[in-house]
């Protein structure tokens, strides 16, 4: 299946018999694609990444850090 209109598609892990992903780049849906829907879990802003525990997909994000003074 070939899910179009996706903002910088990032982050994707098995989920429930599905699959989840993210999106990066501002505030966006996190999809899971299970038995051909698709089905919104929840907002998330600037997620690139995704982890699984079972029950539900953990939103991950790179964090910046500042040069230690």
């Amino acid at each position: 299946m070939l899910v179009s209109g996706l903002h910088k598609p990032d982050g994707l892990v098995h989920f429930q018999g599905g699959i989840a992903y993210s999106q990066e780049g501002g505030t966006h849906p996190v999809n899971w694609l299970f038995e051909g829907q698709i089905r919104s879990l929840f907002e998330g802003t600037n997620v690139q990444g995704l982890e699984a525990d079972g029950s539900a997909p953990i939103p991950l994000e790179h964090l910046r850090t500042s040069p230690a003074s």
